[in-house]
């Protein structure tokens, strides 16, 4: 009812070193569900550089035999926005329904289920692109100011995607 992460249901899962995860989850588990990354590293897509996940990122998947749940900052985005669906009276998989249908017609493909590595569009990979413009914007980007000298990456990684919840990158929150 508060948009909170509830119990966990299956899991831990860790991930390979290409980020790949599998687990299983128990018998009779069906719906959409929040996956948590806590801790580890990934790959910064922009330079390259190993970041520490320094607080939970959030993922969503539905579950299914073989499902797909990527934990990227755009599902990060998309799990803050059907949050805020469940706080206003939504239910789980409504809420989660229509914060991926919104994020889906944002970008033209669905996060949660297409793994960025084959997001595949005009001999182009979308997703990791849009994942590299994210970094590189964080990047050491003069344009940002001397406000932003001093905050971990991972930091501004999370505001921006509670900026993009709402399908839109404009410093409004979706709150």
């Amino acid at each position: 009812a508060t948009g909170e992460v509830g119990a966990a249901v299956g899991g831990p899962f860790t991930t390979d070193a290409a980020g790949r995860w599998s687990g299983e989850v128990p018998a009779g588990t069906n719906g959409t569900y929040a996956v948590t990354a806590v801790g580890g590293t990934y790959t910064d897509e922009s330079t390259g550089g190993t970041v520490s996940l320094s607080s939970e990122m959030r993922g969503i998947v539905i579950v299914a035999p073989n499902a797909v749940g990527n934990v990227t900052p755009i599902t990060h985005a998309v799990f803050e926005n059907a949050s805020f669906r469940v706080q206003l009276g939504a239910t789980r998989d409504a809420a989660f329904a229509g914060a991926i249908s919104d994020m889906t017609t944002a970008l033209g493909f669905d996060p949660t289920t297409l793994t960025p590595s084959i997001a595949q569009r005009s001999g182009h990979n979308i997703y990791e692109v849009i994942l590299a413009g994210f970094s590189a914007l964080l990047d050491a980007n003069p344009a940002l100011g001397a406000a932003f000298d001093n905050a971990e990456t991972w930091a501004i990684v999370e505001v921006v995607a509670t900026d993009l919840a709402d399908g839109k990158l404009d410093a409004i929150d979706i709150r």
